[in-house]
């Protein structure tokens, strides 16, 4: 693994082969290789687009979103939520209560609603 730039510990390709081992027999083989590589291939793939769509809420780009940018683009968009739909969206999201949505928070909401 440290061939393909992952630096694991021994416990962590333990656990690699144990979540990947379809057989149980141990080991990891060809086709249980290519299973793992294809799941965390699209796994990162899912998060690529989580971010894109991240970045078109925040407008600034200081890795956060806040009511105002969130109002905007559900403007843009063609919403028109009162003060009091937008205040509850955003706690709903907000899961810190720091008044701005980070990519965690975002992602966590998004995957409720999938």
């Amino acid at each position: 693994m440290r061939k393909l730039g992952h630096d694991m510990t021994e416990e962590e390709v333990e656990g690699l082969i144990k979540s990947s081992d379809l057989d149980s027999d141990g080991k990891m083989s060809l086709h249980e290789f290519v299973v793992m590589v294809q799941s965390e291939a699209a796994a990162q793939k899912e998060n690529e687009d989580l971010y894109k769509a991240f970045a078109m809420f925040d407008k600034n780009g200081d890795g956060t979103i806040t009511k105002e940018e969130l109002r905007s683009v559900l403007t843009q968009l063609g919403e028109t939520p009162s003060e009091k739909e937008l205040a509850a969206m955003f706690k709903d999201a907000d899961k810190d209560g720091d008044d701005r949505i980070t990519f965690e928070e975002f992602k966590f909401m998004i995957e409720m609603v999938d």
